[in-house]
């Protein structure tokens, strides 16, 4: 019988007698199949037995698979791409984020904390952040950043991003610039506004359906908005921000508490994957955060807050620099948790919050944001907890008034719930009028407020000399379309270009769904202003499943567009002076003319002071180094060996050159860093468990006067 493959195309039919010989308990039933050349599915053929003799039959229907060995040819174009120049730019807090140890960091390396409150509405039916109703929306954001909050967590659905998606609730005659622009559309006139301000946004994906607080399912999912949108609405949205500084991540989902964390079902571990790495793969700088689940190994805490699982279980991203995890925690007025009941309650917190998120943070093993928390904080008990845990945040891990903050290192980056005060569990920042701040919640936070870092554009250090980064489109397609997902792993691979001086050296997972015949890869290409001629470099893909592959990979050509020197012109050759006559050998040998200096101000590359900071505890170790250019010239191509020091666990803002028994040699990981002007500082730094270092060896004097630095002065 036909199933889903049919009789002369797929399969011979046939009608046979099978018998199964007394004494014997089975007989094989053979149909022939055909060979096509069809990209399809597997495919079935039925088979019914009738009129049996000798014996009932129990069941009278069987069905064969027929197996498709046919797989689309996967092809990759080569690519070209103008090279660029490098340029002075302004700095100042308006370069993407990274992450390095439990720091969250900006693009000259330096430590950045985020203090932010949520603006919610734009996940609701409104579909767009609540208040605009009664205010003005950039006035509104204005005195956020006169509150000392720099960042935005703006949550929003799936549903809001919907073609034509309209929103609602907004008085057009107090917000007239947003009459007639779509849900998507106010979301662009908030991020152009918010870099206006010093303002950064954490877009959070908050539910897939429109409504009010987190999805019932738990799942980053729903029957309406699949994974696949989930992910589509991510790319889309990196795409469509990548050349706004204003945003600075995504929390890829608001408190999945019906997923596990890599227990098996929904894998909330592993879908934070495919999505992280679907929005780096579009070429995005943005931080991606990773919220907890509500359950691990049967131990409950708040939704999104439990992140026990990430010790056994870490996230791992192609980009390991842009993982953050986020936790939510909330007082006794929002739920009475058992351990409010607890009689040393609220010394018995930071026990909790350091089981739950806090040793991610205290290990080193990445940066934790506090995406929610909050309270009316009118009871005792609320206000215990909110004084506790704003200290906590602060770096006072055991809440007994002292920081336990070491030297260079920061509290938790946090978002506070919420600005709205139509919050039912816990008020906002704003009184009922939408106008009047609560102060005592300003109060509270103060601390945390001041130890926000400052994203105005105009207090940074000044101009510094960056490369263009343009991008490398490689396209990947199929000449037919799958009918089973396709994965293709990638990287990049030098040629005559180099990685790190001429492009960023890349490596991900190129994902097809079925259907799908096309997807791009994009590399940063990196200018400079020397006329060097075009660079090319490769792309490579392998372990390719699904798919057939035609060829090895793409050729990428840098091209370059910086003209050649023009030559001098041609001076008259000097009229020939007599020969000299030779003085009479005396006995003693002429000495050879000295060579011309190669360092004729006499600077040196001593004149490249280094400073080393040591920090070590029973647990960790940390060192950080500091390079100071004391000379008239700029120094480029620098190295720093360090004699007593083996290559750490952990390192930021630096990757290590050579391991040799004259100890580890370093060089800076950034491209505007691998250059010093004169006068200007460089820092990297590195830390690691204590128990496999001898650190007694890590005097900072010692390891200051005996670093040896090696470079051009030019």
């Amino acid at each position: 019988m036909d199933g889903s493959a049919g009789a002369g195309g797929d399969y011979v039919a046939a009608t046979e007698t099978v018998t199964i010989p007394a004494g014997e308990t089975a007989a094989v039933v053979r149909v022939a199949t055909r060979d096509d050349a069809a990209i399809e599915p597997d495919e079935t053929v039925g088979v019914r037995l009738v009129e049996a003799v000798g014996a009932e039959v129990a069941v009278d229907e069987a069905r064969g698979v027929v197996t498709s060995a046919d797989v689309p040819t996967l092809a990759v174009g080569d690519a070209a791409v103008a090279e660029g120049d490098r340029a002075a730019v302004a700095t100042g807090g308006l370069g993407p984020l990274s992450t390095a140890g439990n720091r969250i960091v900006d693009e000259n390396g330096e430590a950045v904390t985020l203090a932010g409150v949520n603006w919610f509405g734009m996940e609701t039916e409104r579909f767009a952040p609540d208040g605009l109703h009664l205010r003005n929306w950039q006035e509104m954001m204005g005195q956020m950043a006169e509150l000392g909050f720099n960042t935005i967590r703006l949550p929003f659905s799936n549903a809001a991003l919907d073609v034509g998606r309209m929103p609602v609730d907004i008085d057009y005659d107090l917000n007239p610039d947003l009459a007639g622009l779509t849900a998507l559309e106010i979301l662009d006139e908030i991020v152009a506004h918010a870099d206006t301000l010093g303002l950064r946004i954490l877009l959070d994906n908050h539910r897939s359906t429109a409504g009010d607080g987190p999805e019932a399912n738990g799942l980053w999912y729903t029957a309406d908005y699949g994974e696949a949108r989930w992910l589509d609405d991510w790319r889309m949205l990196a795409e469509r921000y990548a050349d706004a500084p204003a945003v600075i991540g995504a929390d890829l989902r608001n408190e999945p508490h019906g997923a596990s964390w890599g227990e098996g079902g929904a894998d909330w571990a592993a879908a934070a994957e495919r999505a992280g790495n679907a929005i780096l793969a579009t070429g995005s700088e943005w931080l991606i955060v990773v919220e907890g689940v509500q359950a691990y190994q049967g131990d409950d805490y708040w939704w999104g807050g439990n992140l026990q699982g990430v010790a056994d279980r870490p996230v791992e991203l192609d980009r390991a620099d842009k993982l953050v995890y986020s936790a939510h925690a909330y007082s006794p007025e929002v739920y009475e948790q058992p351990w409010f009941a607890e009689p040393d309650y609220p010394a018995n917190l930071p026990a909790i919050w350091d089981e739950n998120f806090g040793y991610i943070h205290r290990e080193g093993i990445a940066p934790v944001l506090v995406g929610e928390f909050g309270n009316r904080y009118e009871e005792v008990r609320d206000r215990q907890w909110l004084d506790a845990f704003a200290a906590y945040l602060a770096g006072d891990f055991d809440i007994d008034g002292r920081s336990d903050l070491r030297a260079g290192e920061t509290g938790l980056s946090w978002t506070y719930w919420a600005w709205n005060p139509n919050s039912g569990d816990t008020g906002g920042i704003l009184a009922d009028d939408w106008r009047t701040p609560v102060q005592a919640k300003l109060d509270a936070l103060a601390e945390l407020r001041a130890a926000g870092t400052d994203f105005d554009p105009t207090a940074g250090p000044g101009a510094v000399e960056v490369a263009e980064r343009g991008l490398a489109e490689v396209v990947v397609s199929f000449d037919e379309p799958a009918v089973e997902a396709v994965t293709a792993a990638w990287g990049t691979e030098d040629g005559t270009a180099v990685a790190g001086e001429d492009y960023e050296a890349a490596a991900g997972v190129v994902r097809f769904a079925p259907g799908e015949t096309e997807k791009t890869v994009t590399v940063k290409v990196l200018g400079d202003d020397a006329a060097e001629g075009d660079e090319t470099f490769a792309l490579r893909f392998d372990d390719v499943v699904g798919a057939a592959r035609d060829g090895g990979g793409a050729t990428v050509t840098i091209l370059d567009d910086d003209a050649p020197a023009p030559e001098p012109d041609p001076e008259p050759a000097p009229e020939a002076d007599p020969e000299p006559t030779r003085p009479a050998d005396d006995g003693d040998d002429a000495a050879s003319p000295a060579p011309a200096p190669s360092d004729p101000t006499g600077d040196g590359i001593a004149a490249v002071e280094v400073s080393v900071e040591v920090q070590v505890s029973d647990w960790w170790y940390q060192l950080d180094v500091t390079l100071t250019n004391t000379a008239e010239r700029a120094v480029t191509d620098w190295t720093v060996t360090l004699p007593a020091v083996t290559p750490p666990e952990q390192l930021w803002n630096a990757f290590v050159v050579d391991d040799g028994a004259a100890g580890t040699t370093f060089a800076s990981d950034r491209s505007w860093a691998t250059s010093l002007a004169p006068g200007q500082s460089i820092g990297f730094g590195m830390g690691g468990d204590p128990g496999g270092v001898d650190t007694t060896s890590l005097d900072a004097d010692a390891l200051s006067g005996s670093a040896e630095v090696d470079g051009i002065f030019v």
